[in-house]
């Protein structure tokens, strides 16, 4: 294979992979991009995205613009950014790109938490990192069938599921709480179809 045409060879490879995982996974894709449409009518209307993981658990993203300190001194000039001031705008890039991953991630901490709490009820000894799940192999069954019936994104595609009700639940709380909020059009929730 030819140097010159590894770039465009690698582009190409790129967009093929991409265009089948779209095909793939459409309604994932369709609710990520529900997801990143919320967050980003939420930024745009000065506030951070908020919600509430179905342990009850409220999270805050921390994205706010940077704001610059420029700080003198006789032998220097330093400039310190900060970029978790609560008092300067959110960053709507960072609120909307952040938004469907760390959703996602708080579901499955959400899935994680509870089939621990399960398994050490029933005795089984559980070790976890990320989405990795480990027991003896005697009790791996048992676990098993622990973590498919604590599964709370299982049905997840669907509009009807318990944590799109509490996501909008929380996020039309905020809407109401904040008068400030207006918001021009509610986008679309994601269809049963995924």
């Amino acid at each position: 294979f030819f140097q010159e045409y590894v770039w465009e060879a690698s582009h190409y490879l790129v967009q093929q992979v991409f265009s089948s995982l779209k095909e793939m996974f459409s309604g994932t894709r369709e609710i990520q991009g529900w997801l990143t449409d919320c967050a980003r009518l939420i930024a745009k209307s000065g506030r951070t995205v908020e919600w509430v993981t179905p342990l009850g658990l409220p999270i805050i993203q921390p994205y706010h613009r940077s704001k610059n300190t420029m700080v003198n001194s006789s032998m220097q000039t330093v400039n310190l950014r900060s970029r978790h001031d609560i008092n300067q705008k959110p960053d709507t890039v960072k609120q909307k790109n952040a938004f469907p991953p760390n959703f996602i991630h708080s579901l499955d901490s959400t899935h994680m938490m509870l089939t621990s709490l399960h398994c050490h009820r029933q005795g089984l000894t559980f070790v976890s990192v990320h989405d990795c799940y480990w027991t003896h192999a005697l009790t791996v069954d048992v676990m098993n069938r622990v973590r498919d019936s604590q599964n709370t994104i299982k049905a997840l595609p669907t509009d009807g599921h318990p944590a799109w009700k509490t996501l909008e639940g929380s996020w039309r709380e905020m809407a109401i709480e904040s008068s400030h909020t207006r918001v021009r059009r509610e986008p679309q929730g994601p269809s049963e179809t995924g």
